[in-house]
């Protein structure tokens, strides 16, 4: 203790005398600790900013998660225990970053009346449907919201505009909604092929009930993600074939659905779904796994009781997942690097303590103080000065990556106010690396100095030697490994390479790679700049005036101190240079990656499969005279599978083009492939134009005579034919007659301009035939019970037979 109490009085004694020096040297450690200190805090400011402006961007503020259900009974017991089952699972994997959630209903689809009115298989069909919250997203154009109402009343409802008009309901209006069964076994109308033949009836059932159209409704924002899937569906009106009327979605609360219609048919089966929206905000690189992993989880949780999760939040997860590795170590290099010049400050300034204070240490140790007494002095002087640097770093690394929000780098990211910071407890770590290294270059100079006599010392700075790393040249040895490191980064070309398990993985030796060739370049400094400071005192010292001739001698007699400083200064510019460089790259990278994703400079996707032999040459002639327009040209992506005997699981991608386009459009890399694009655009060859039978000219109409064998005569017959602007048309020809040559008509059809676009070309004959026709063979009438009887006032059931 008494040791302690005078080396304490020893420290205070000497500080006072050396207080300028202890200052520098104690903000080359604060320095050092703060820099340490910002590499994990700047990496999870970084990595939580990375995830909440990628969320943002590619989705929107306020991602949803959508479950789904297609059919869960109203109001039954049953129905109640699985939508609070369901509504339990997702509070407890999303409701810990949940901002909001709402519930969607939908019934199926009603043929819509006005009341006295015949509605028939063509009516529009009325689809009621709730969400809720849905009022603070729409724009409320004329009438008022529906609003719930008791059973036996009509159901209010509010449209789109364009649903009204296809309708035809104006606000106020009561119509009829009905709801019609049949024995027919229909198949699903597509737009990506023929419709199915036409079927009729033998028994049906049919309920209805009133409704009051009170509002007309538009979103605000198509965009809004409040909606979670396309805005369209609840507002748009939309076909779903030929021989159907055109279904209308219709708001309604869901009080009414609940309370109004469910009150008569508990039982009915509705589509039922949970839109939780998720709060960027919560987000961050430590919790990120827990969120996608909690989606996972729900998946599987709904899909055991027949339901279904989706979200894209968990895709872009994944994403993140991937690339937040790969995106954050190469800054964190960059930080440690400028840590290591801080850190090498701190040396620079330790050694000149120590050599300035050399006399007194010999003092010392001709007093009697032993080497671990003077150690002591030395540590606790660094321990002094390195505690509060401790404290303080991980606080000073947070305000100043905070305040990095202030510059224009991160306006468009964060709005140009300051950066959210989480000071992570590795932070105190890496600030106590900084303190701790601080303190040990400045401990271990004191202690050679203490080791040796005042004799060793004055025939050091007679004669200075080499230093141990020139001694055994390892130096030179370093600056072979820093080269080998160079030559694998070219040859590369990236630190990066894919992992085994499908994500990215970094090689932290070729990370470092730029750290190890600045240390070999300091090495090889300290070699040779001894050896130029000689060569230049010998060609310019005789010639110099005296004075400048025994600085030269001098300097290069003993260049330790110079040689630090210009150490100093080559850190720091290399420092420099790699930071400019990895801008450049970085940029270079991204836009890279950017290009490589779209492809082309602009790209738009749209349509359907069957639109895309319609007039494609003119559609591009279009898009290229457009302003600012060079080129344009369609692609076409379908899938494909082998063509074997059987059915193959196997599928590909077909993607076509235009090989004449496509090599002056698409953006190509020529470390891709070993041919240019051009090259292997001619391997494809220009494009054919598909053949037909030519048509006479004069052409109106098709007939066609036909023989079949099938006695059910459920068959239907197409004819394929393109015009002159390979604009298709699918015509039909009718139901093939039974057994026995019967002949079948079709008339052409005319152009946008109202004319034949002859010349006319016979591609195909289709036949087609519903894949479920043969259910109808063995159909029973249906009819009504006795409790449909006794609702009849409320939904009147008719059997037909």
């Amino acid at each position: 203790m008494r040791g302690i109490v005078r080396i304490w009085r020893l420290f205070s004694r000497r500080s006072g005398r050396n207080w300028r020096l202890l200052a520098v040297l104690a903000l080359g450690m604060i320095m050092a600790a703060s820099l340490l200190a910002a590499a994990p805090v700047y990496a999870r400011t970084m990595a939580d900013l990375g995830l909440t402006f990628l969320v943002r961007e590619d989705l929107n503020d306020s991602p949803g998660n959508r479950v789904q259900f297609t059919a869960i009974p109203l109001a039954t017991e049953e129905g109640t225990e699985l939508k609070r089952a369901v509504a339990s699972r997702i509070e407890e994997r999303l409701g810990w970053f949940e901002a909001s959630s709402s519930r969607y209903l939908r019934t199926g689809r009603f043929f819509t009346g006005r009341e006295g009115a015949e509605i028939t298989w063509l009516s529009p069909q009325g689809q009621l449907q709730s969400l809720t919250g849905y009022e603070e997203h729409v724009r409320l154009l004329e009438g008022n919201f529906p609003k719930g109402t008791p059973a036996g009343e009509a159901i209010e409802v509010a449209l789109g505009p364009q649903a009204a008009a296809q309708a035809k309901l104006a606000v106020g209006q009561t119509f009829r909604m009905v709801e019609d069964f049949d024995d027919c076994a229909r198949e699903l109308p597509s737009l990506e092929r023929p419709p199915p033949p036409p079927c009729t009836p033998v028994a049906g059932v049919t309920f209805g009930f009133t409704a009051k159209l009170t509002g007309i409704i538009e979103p605000i924002s198509e965009d809004d993600a409040f909606w979670v899937t396309l805005t369209s569906i609840y507002f748009a009106p939309f076909s779903v074939g030929t021989q159907a009327g055109v279904v209308v979605p219709m708001f309604t609360t869901e009080e009414t659905l609940l309370g109004n219609f469910a009150a008569h048919n508990p039982g009915y089966m509705a589509e039922t779904a949970w839109h939780t929206y998720a709060d960027p905000e919560r987000l961050s690189k430590s919790n990120f796994e827990r969120a996608r992993e909690d989606l996972i989880g729900l998946h599987g949780d709904v899909e055991a009781l027949g339901g279904a999760s989706f979200s894209p939040l968990s895709n872009l997860l994944d994403v993140y997942r991937e690339s937040a590795s790969y995106q954050q170590a190469p800054l964190t290099i960059l930080l440690l690097e400028v840590a290591a010049v801080a850190l090498f400050y701190v040396i620079l300034m330790a050694l000149v303590i120590v050599e300035r204070q050399a006399d007194e240490i010999s003092l010392l140790r001709s007093r009697g103080a032993t080497t671990y007494q003077v150690g002591a002095m030395y540590l606790l002087e660094g321990l002094i000065l390195g505690i509060p640097c401790l404290l303080a770093a991980p606080f000073i690394a947070a305000v100043s990556t905070s305040a990095l929000g202030l510059t224009p780098t991160f306006e468009k990211v964060n709005g140009g106010e300051l950066l959210p910071t989480t000071i992570p407890l590795s932070a105190f770590a890496f600030a106590a690396i900084g303190v701790g290294l601080s303190v040990v270059v400045l401990l271990v100079p004191a202690i050679l100095v203490a080791r040796r006599s005042a004799v060793a010392r004055r025939r050091e700075q007679a004669r200075p030697g080499a230093s141990f790393l020139q001694r055994y040249y390892l130096d030179l040895a370093l600056a072979g490994v820093a080269g080998l490191l160079l030559w694998e980064l070219q040859e590369k070309g990236t630190v990066f390479q894919p992992s085994a398990t499908g994500g990215v993985s970094s090689d932290p030796l070729l990370l470092a790679s730029p750290a190890i060739l600045m240390l070999a370049a300091a090495a090889l400094l300290l070699r040779f700049y001894p050896i130029a400071l000689r060569l230049g005192a010998r060609l310019f010292g005789r010639k110099a005036s005296p004075a400048v001739a025994v600085g030269l001698w001098q300097v290069a007699r003993s260049p330790g101190n110079s040689a630090r400083l210009a150490l100093l200064l080559t850190m720091a510019v290399a420092v420099g240079t790699f930071a400019a460089s990895y801008s450049t790259t970085a940029k270079a990278t991204f836009d890279d990656r950017a290009k490589y994703a779209a492809g082309v400079e602009w790209r738009m996707a749209g349509g359907l499969t069957s639109s895309m032999g319609l007039n494609g040459k003119g559609n591009d002639a279009r898009l290229s005279a457009l302003p600012g327009v060079d080129y344009a040209t369609a692609v076409i992506r379908i899938p494909g599978s082998p063509a074997i005997a059987g059915v193959s699981a196997r599928s590909f991608q077909v993607l076509g083009v235009d090989p004449d386009r496509a090599s002056e459009m698409l953006w190509f890399r020529d470390d891709f492939a070993d041919l240019s694009l051009r090259e292997m655009m001619a391997n494809l060859g220009a494009p054919q134009p598909l053949r037909g039978k030519a048509l006479p000219a004069g052409t109106t109409s098709l007939k066609i005579k036909v023989s079949s064998s099938d006695q059910r005569a459920v068959q239907t017959l197409w004819a394929r034919v393109v015009d002159k602007d390979q604009s298709f048309q699918m015509l039909e020809l009718g139901t093939m007659p039974g057994p026995g040559w019967h002949e079948m008509s079709v008339n052409l059809q005319k152009n946008p301009d109202g004319v034949y676009g002859e010349p006319f070309f016979l591609m195909s004959l289709m036949v087609t035939e519903p894949s479920n026709r043969f259910n109808a063979q063995n159909l029973v009438a249906r009819r009504c019970s006795h409790r449909q009887q006794r609702r009849e006032a409320h939904a009147p059931c008719r059997a037909e037979h």
